[in-house]
């Protein structure tokens, strides 16, 4: 798998974050999905914090993809599901959830994906006051490196000390058979005890960080090991708010919906990272998907947005070709855009051509999640 992964995913975050007022990079969560020079490329994209109501129970839930025949229908561009989605088709670009013979190592997991690149295994169900109230957001998020994570961004507070802090939650079940422990994260930790979650066994990652940064990990009723990350959390107590919202997770999986899907690429473009940000209905706040495809060294990121509120379309830049500095090209349909940066992909480019022809194989379904769709990869 490549190496340059949970650099990716760092890049991913920093991307979604870059010129909100008061934001910061999450380097928390990028730790968690690893570690990695960071290439200081940016699209020209301001995402603003998003409003939480997070929930996957109202998502298409199924058996894990790769365990069973059984797919998420595809929503038609009416918004309207459907019986008809023909069975996720054998592809060049997913493999089946694996992690290799004899390891345990959560970073060697390959999420089970199929015809939807971002695939939930565990959903919130109660969750504290800073992570329903208006300034948060819900972001999933998915890799080759480290599985699937849902996490949870409450409004950023200033400390009687004048520090600036936003606190977040992150959630994931590692594969069947796979067992956490320090060295698998790379951290300065060790296990204590945890009381029982539901009555199974848990354990507390101790480490060098505040008391208002907690890791909880505990035996699901499924067998798998769930993880919960609290950063910056604001609660007198940080461990019984953590342990309260294990108590309700719930190891279900469900297909997220894309704003996008896409045709005909190349075996040579892999999808290696997705990450989706969501606002709450009500907001002004704008959503985000950003895809990243890799090849050896090469990448190919996508960023897919709704057109801004004031109608401005987006500004093409000069584009990207196998011989040109690294730079973007964008699209627009149905109110959203889709703006591509390349680097080191000449091998991918010429593949596909030119950047118009690579375009044409994305099509964009609109601002509106009703119209949005889990048959991404056709």
């Amino acid at each position: 798998m490549p190496e340059d992964v949970p650099e990716l995913m760092e890049q991913l975050i920093e991307l979604a974050e870059t010129g909100v007022p008061g934001s910061r990079v999450d380097a928390e969560l990028a730790i968690r999905v690893g570690h990695g020079r960071r290439r200081r490329r940016r699209f020209a994209v301001g995402t603003a914090a998003a409003v939480l109501a997070l929930g996957v129970g109202g998502l298409a839930a199924l058996p894990a993809v790769g365990h069973g025949n059984q797919v998420a229908p595809a929503m038609s561009a009416s918004g309207a599901v459907t019986d008809t989605a023909p069975a996720t088709p054998v592809n060049p670009y997913f493999a089946p959830a694996s992690v290799p013979a004899g390891s345990t190592d959560p970073k060697q997991y390959v999420p089970a994906v199929g015809s939807d690149p971002l695939v939930v295994e565990a959903g919130f169900g109660w969750l504290p006051g800073w992570a329903v109230d208006w300034g948060g957001r819900s972001d999933y998020q998915s890799s080759y490196w480290g599985g699937v994570f849902t996490s949870v961004t409450g409004r950023s507070f200033t400390t009687p000390g004048g520090v600036l802090k936003t606190p977040s939650m992150a959630l994931r079940l590692y594969p069947a058979g796979a067992t956490p422990g320090p060295a698998a994260n790379g951290l300065p930790e060790e296990l204590k005890p945890a009381d029982p979650v539901n009555g199974r066994e848990a354990f507390w990652m101790a480490g060098p960080k505040s008391s208002a940064d907690v890791r909880l990990q505990w035996m699901t009723d499924t067998g798998r090991w769930a993880e919960l990350d609290g950063y910056e959390l604001p609660d007198t107590d940080p461990q019984a708010a953590l342990h309260q919202v294990a108590e309700s997770v719930r190891p279900s999986a469900a297909q997220i919906p894309l704003p996008v899907w896409f045709s005909d690429l190349p075996p040579a473009f892999k999808l290696s990272g997705s990450l989706l940000m969501q606002p709450n209905q009500g907001t002004k706040d704008p959503w985000s998907l950003q895809l990243v495809f890799t090849n050896g060294d090469g990448e190919i990121t996508a960023m897919i947005r709704p057109i801004p509120l004031d109608g401005a379309s987006p500004t093409p830049s000069a584009g990207f070709t196998p011989t040109a500095p690294s730079g973007q090209t964008c699209r627009a349909g149905n109110g959203v855009q889709i703006c591509l940066n390349a680097h080191q992909a000449d091998q991918m480019m010429a593949e596909v051509g030119t950047d118009a022809n690579l375009l044409a194989r994305f099509h964009l379904l609109g601002a509106d999640p009703r119209t949005w769709t889990t048959w991404v990869q056709r």
